[in-house]
């Protein structure tokens, strides 16, 4: 205590003069309306500057919440809207409502600009994330699971060279298969459609259902411009994608429940 008494005798010159400065500002404020205007204007600005910055940090975390909330509810919806392409029926007592689970998960990586493109995903094994589940958005296909670690998962994006996507024409039911041509991360082609059937600009691109990795009738896109490929009996047909995968936040992984089933029942013969 005495060591505090002598430390601050010592600066009892510079207390006294900012104890004057004080006064002197607070007379000048006071009485001195120009001064006063200046001094409310300037407390204003310091003071908004440090109550925005404290807010942006609260909604940082606010909307990161929120965020993840309404990531869990829109899978719970998604599991509802594709309940209808689902199997129904008592198996073993129980009523089967869907084949598909949709898991939440942010994108913390992502590349559009090369031929092999993949997406790196914050959830992995620990939350159920195997290979060869397909990823979606409530806007269309992401790609598909291609390696997982305990707490993260690499995607194939479908803007990648290998991805093909069994897909149909929403509106005759034609089925083909789109892939990325390497060019413009806003389409893809699709060029397996027999030029017998008439198509159109505008007509929709869905999802078949004929895979484990995605159910039937997600949107892919819709046909932009398409032709005949010389020589070929079929188009070469331009989709533009329903999805911006160059802004991507939050997406779901596919876990069909009866992946496992069909896979064996199918190689039973082969």
């Amino acid at each position: 205590m005495r060591e505090l008494i002598l430390y601050l005798l010592r600066l009892k010159s510079l207390i006294l003069f900012l104890f004057l400065q004080c006064i002197c500002l607070f007379l000048i404020v006071r009485y001195n309306n120009s001064q006063r205007a200046i001094f409310i204007s300037s407390s204003n600005a310091i003071s908004g500057f440090f109550y925005s910055n404290s807010e942006n940090i609260r909604s940082f975390f606010v909307l990161r919440a929120e965020n993840e909330s309404i990531a869990q509810k829109n899978a719970a919806l998604l599991r509802e809207l594709y309940q209808g392409s689902a199997l129904k029926g008592p198996i073993e007592g129980e009523l089967i409502d869907s084949q598909f689970i949709f898991i939440p998960a942010k994108v913390i990586n992502n590349s559009i600009h090369g031929n092999r493109n993949s997406i790196t995903l914050n959830i992995g094994r620990s939350q159920g994330i195997e290979p060869r589940m397909g990823v979606i958005t409530e806007d269309g296909v992401v790609g598909i699971v291609q390696n997982v670690s305990k707490h993260y998962s690499k995607i194939l994006s479908i803007l990648h060279a290998d991805v093909k996507v069994s897909v149909r024409l929403k509106s005759q039911g034609v089925l083909g298969s789109v892939r990325w041509n390497g060019e413009d991360h806003r389409r893809v082609s699709i060029a397996d459609i027999p030029k017998h059937y008439d198509i159109s600009p505008g007509d929709t691109v869905v999802t078949s259902g004929y895979s484990s990795f995605f159910p039937d009738g997600i949107v892919i896109g819709t046909i932009e411009d398409y032709e005949v490929i010389s020589g070929s009996n079929y188009y070469d047909v331009s989709v533009a994608l329903s999805l911006d995968m160059a802004n991507l936040d939050y997406v779901y992984a596919v876990r069909h429940r009866l992946k496992e089933e069909i896979i064996s029942l199918e190689a039973e013969n082969e």
